[in-house]
């Protein structure tokens, strides 16, 4: 990462502003923490890195009429990572770099112009990712309806141009601010936000109707959840909903997801208003593999006990968990509905939040015997917590918070984020084993309750990822084979490019995959595996270890991959294509149908979903397919398709149920085809050129997804014909790959020839070396041999025995022919019969090996 160091000094709007995130100033006074301001740090976000929110600012924060600073940023993204290279040292203030992207000032600078105020911050996993920030009152609001008696106005009129139930995308490249979703509120604003990769969904909690929204990667909304009736709908409004705050105990603000369950917190009481014999709550819903709400699943999970000495707590607006599953919350001061802003009650709303730790013991959430105390407050030392947590890759705990530390003479207060170190600190050493990091910079502003939320991207922690696309049954004329074929994609964080990945474990097959080309580390490109699970039990569980390794096989990293095996005894779906249809509007569905059962199928229909899935209203034309003159037998394929989809909802997954039917229209069974519908009109096609030869027009993603090669953007299939010649290439452990001979040389495989396929891999015979001009080698036949324009060693020779074919006049054998051999030659000068001068091999050493030697001169 380049960082520059620059200050973001600028005239403010209203003479000196004190900024939160950031401080705009026009004097330096001694006191300030940052006196220079902050390094500049650059997008994209680096792995490690954060960003977090926080109030704009106001001009005089003590002054209940002050008003606020619309130059004010909201949102910095912090180059936090390594603080034990980077940071001063413990205890002490971090000017670490910062972005707001405020270079130029511009209408995607992050600022309350252009974002309002924010509070809930997550991040995806494009590549590189982009940020997105939600709409909030946390840190207090204009109108007075939501103030509980409070009757000062606070001319913080909170919400930037997509409203109060805005979510906001800050692009990972640019920092282009676009509003990514809308959700019905009419001023309360949103909770928190959380993404999850693997199922590719955006959760957001709205305090307007004490709904969880489930958003797709293109801000599509697909389903709701509501706590308190455990309804699963549509996006728009409740019957019954009014308008405003949601009451407390309907009132859901943190969300974060963790294994195949959705974790949110319930706002109950606060510190204004406590509630008798109630406790704030954590729960928990179950989602299914398509990120879907799974009815009456919800559970509570924990009672959050009360601040000691009273009978309340602030309620829990962050929730994270660590690689080893543990689970932390973060609380917040509250008095009111409405942050403290600055009213009268500000100097008392703040010091009693804590970060929370918990595990899981024997399937029950149960409080950790590890602290995580933050700031140094006098007025409640380890009990500062403003809302936000993130872990960062060694699960070290990033934390906001109020009066982190007070230093020097005259005092300076560090009010932002705190390190925690794994695992946990006490009283004594909250600043000792800490690093801070104050946001604005200011000693001189005591900024309570003006910090928000973080984010660590912390996705590229493990040395790799790995996601199963699917798991196919293997059958032959027989039946079941008890072989599975896996097909997963690869990500690599490891550190140094992998040429290869490994599977030790004896079910697996083959052990060996070589990466052509090598899959270089830490970019985020996605990479396609096919192999085979043998000798399981359908309808079981099962982990197996995949590893990584460097060219020399000396850096490696692994990590176990769980699979849930298909039963195998219904209908498989393979080969589905999804292509957009220009002249409808819609897509188009293909894929292939395989017959598992033991009955004949002579009869396919297609279902669309029910109510509530946002995808009920499509039209799936046509939707049975009469398969009576050429009926599936057991074991048998057939094409459906193509099957025109219109209507589906953009980035989401769609899910259609097929049924196999018999003769008589007896259910023989029934499986779902899931896919993520393509954004058609905002996402290019081109030509895209599979192994097998044929070429299909599809997305980029699409055809990555089937091992293809995409040409690029409106691209014919034409161009497929102008690639570079590839072939088989046959390798060591039985598998084959369609490469080219150069790529094929670097695997150590058997090249066939250019336009040969992998299934003549069994007939070729002999094979030997091939020595190429440029000095590498393959295994192949003597036709590919000679197509490449090598020399063929002879049958079963390996490229081992290319390395003695030096120039014969290189008689040191240092791989030139030089000033060096020249006089080795003149020195034999002769009679020399076996001499290793005499290269014509007719027992002297004279002008014709001179002439011979001359001639191959240089390397």
């Amino acid at each position: 990462m380049s960082i520059k160091f620059m200050s973001y000094m600028r005239a403010p709007r209203y003479g000196m502003v004190a900024g939160v995130c950031a401080a705009a100033l026009t004097s330096i006074s001694a006191g300030q923490l940052c006196p220079n301001g902050f390094p500049q740090a650059v997008l994209p976000l680096e792995c490690g890195a954060g960003a977090a929110t926080c109030f704009s600012g106001f001009l005089n924060p003590f002054n209940p009429s002050g008003g606020v600073n619309p130059d004010g940023f909201v949102m910095a993204l912090i180059d936090f990572r390594d603080p034990a290279t980077n940071a001063p040292g413990l205890g002490q203030n971090w000017c670490a770099p910062m972005l707001h992207n405020e270079f130029p000032v511009t209408a995607d600078t992050w600022n309350e112009q252009n974002l309002g105020q924010v509070f809930g911050i997550t991040i995806d996993n494009a590549n590189p990712p982009n940020i997105y920030v939600t709409a909030t009152t946390t840190y207090g609001s204009d109108d007075l309806t939501y103030q509980n008696g409070n009757t000062v106005a606070l001319t913080a009129a909170p919400f930037g141009p997509g409203g109060a139930g805005a979510v906001y995308q800050l692009n990972g490249v640019t920092g282009a601010i676009t509003t990514f979703a809308t959700l019905p509120n009419t001023g309360p604003g949103l909770g928190n936000i959380c993404f999850d990769s693997t199922v590719n969904a955006f959760y957001v909690s709205n305090f307007e109707d004490g709904r969880i929204y489930r958003l797709s990667s293109t801000g599509a909304c697909l389903s709701t959840f509501d706590h308190i009736t455990e309804t699963i709908g549509l996006c728009g409004p409740e019957t019954g909903d009014a308008i405003g705050f949601v009451p407390s105990r309907e009132r859901v603000w943190a969300v974060k997801t963790f294994k195949d369950r959705l974790y949110y917190s319930v706002w109950i009481e606060d510190r204004g208003r406590p509630v008798a014999l109630q406790q704030n709550e954590v729960w928990s819903v179950a989602i299914d593999g398509a990120g879907e709400f799974i009815a009456n699943s919800r559970q509570l999970e924990i009672s959050v006990p009360s601040f000691p000495g009273v009978e309340w707590s602030n309620p829990v607006s962050d929730i994270s968990f660590s690689s080893e599953g543990r689970m932390m919350l973060a609380e917040r001061n509250m008095l009111a509905d409405v942050g403290a802003g600055a009213r009268v009650a500000w100097a008392a709303d703040g010091h009693r939040s804590r970060n929370l730790e918990y595990e899981l013991v024997a399937s029950v959430w149960t409080p950790s015997v590890r602290d995580f105390f933050i700031g140094v407050s006098g007025s409640g030392i380890g009990s500062n917590a403003s809302g936000g947590i993130g872990y960062d890759c060694d699960d070290n705990l990033w934390s906001t918070g109020d009066q982190l530390l007070i230093l020097g003479s005259p005092i300076q207060y560090v009010y932002g984020l705190q390190w925690t170190p794994e695992p946990g600190n006490t009283l004594a050493t909250i600043a000792t084993t800490g690093y801070f990091i104050d946001l604005d910079g200011i000693s001189t502003v005591q900024t309570k309750n003006r910090i928000g939320d973080v984010v660590v991207y912390n996705a590229c922690c493990t040395c790799m990822t790995a996601t199963v696309e699917s798991i196919e049954c293997e059958f032959d004329a027989t039946g079941l084979t008890g072989k599975y074929t896996v097909t997963m994609q690869i990500t690599n964080n490891s550190g140094v490019d992998a040429w290869y990945v490994l599977l030790p474990n004896v079910e697996t097959v083959p052990h060996i995959i070589p990466l052509v080309p090598p899959l270089p580390s830490g970019t985020g490109e996605v990479r396609t595996i096919t192999f085979q699970l043998c000798d399981l039990q359908p309808g079981t569980s099962h982990c197996f270890d995949v590893m990584l390794a460097d060219s020399a096989v000396e850096q490696c990293c692994a990590i176990e991959v769980c699979v849930d095996l298909p039963t195998c005894d219904c209908l498989q779906f393979t080969n589905v294509q999804i292509n957009c249809d220009a002249a409808t509007g819609g897509v188009d569905l293909s894929f292939t149908v395989t017959n598992l059962t033991n009955d004949v199928i002579e009869h396919i229909f297609i279902f669309k979903p029910l109510p509530p899935d946002p995808n009920a209203g499509i039209t799936v034309i046509p939707d049975y397919f009469d398969l009576t003159g050429s009926p599936i037998p057991p074991f048998g394929s057939v094409t459906i398709g193509p099957i025109s989809i219109l209507g589906a909802v953009p980035g989401s997954t769609l899910c259609l149920l097929i049924s196999g039917h018999n003769a008589d229209l007896v259910e023989c069974c029934a499986e779902e085809v899931c896919f993520t519908v393509p954004d058609c009109d905002g996402e290019a096609t081109g030509a895209c050129c599979l192994p097998d030869g044929t070429c299909i027009t599809t997305t980029m993603l699409d055809c990555q997804s089937q091992q293809g090669l995409y040409i690029g953007d409106n691209t014919p299939c034409s161009d497929c014909d102008t690639l570079t010649p590839i072939g088989a290439c046959c390798l060591d452990d039985g598998t084959c790959v369609q490469v080219s001979t150069f790529e094929c040389g670097i695997l150590k495989g058997v090249y066939l020839g250019d336009n040969t396929l992998c299934i003549d891999c069994d007939t070729q015979t002999p094979v030997g070396a091939c020595c190429l001009p440029d000095g590498t080698c393959v295994q192949t036949t003597i036709p590919g041999c000679e197509m490449s324009a090598g020399t063929f060693l002879g049958a079963n020779t390996n490229c081992a025995d290319c390395v003695p074919l030096l120039s014969p006049c290189d008689f040191n054998s240092d791989g030139s022919v030089n000033v060096t051999d020249l006089l080795q030659l003149l020195a034999s000068w002769g009679d020399c019969a076996g001499c290793p001068t005499d290269v014509n091999s007719d027992g002297i050493v004279n002008v014709t090996d001179l002439l011979t030697l001359l001639s191959n001169w240089g390397p």
